[in-house]
């Protein structure tokens, strides 16, 4: 459904576009969104379909509670750790998971998550 929304194919009518947008809506719209975004990021090779799950997570983060911010942030920091070994990540994707991580920060520091800047500095060092 991302796929047909970011593709500039005159093929595709808007019928399909309007169908796999209110697809694309109704998984933003789920409580646990979040998580099925996160999947699918980890999952696929597609730029855009990267993109925009990472641009629903961090558009959800806000009204997560507690528990799902600590899943994300694990999902986070351990993706984090295995992409420090590899350098071929697109910008868009590595600036996209920057502002989880802040926006994650600013939730979370320090009340919940006292150890947010050694952590950083530690996957740094990697």
């Amino acid at each position: 459904a991302i796929r047909v929304i970011f593709a500039q194919d005159p093929s595709i009518t808007p019928a399909v576009r309007e169908e796999a947008t209110a697809y694309c809506d109704r998984i933003k719209a789920r409580p646990d969104g979040w998580r099925f975004c996160w999947d699918r990021f980890a999952q696929t090779d597609s730029l855009e379909v990267k993109f925009w799950c990472l641009q629903v997570t961090l558009q959800s983060m806000l009204s997560l509670p507690l528990d799902a911010r600590l899943e994300l942030r694990s999902k986070v920091v351990s993706w984090l750790r295995e992409a420090a070994n590899r350098s071929t990540e697109e910008v868009v994707v590595k600036n996209k998971l920057a502002l989880i991580y802040a926006g994650l920060v600013r939730l979370d520091y320090p009340g919940h998550w006292p150890n947010a800047w050694q952590e950083l500095i530690g996957l740094m060092d990697q």
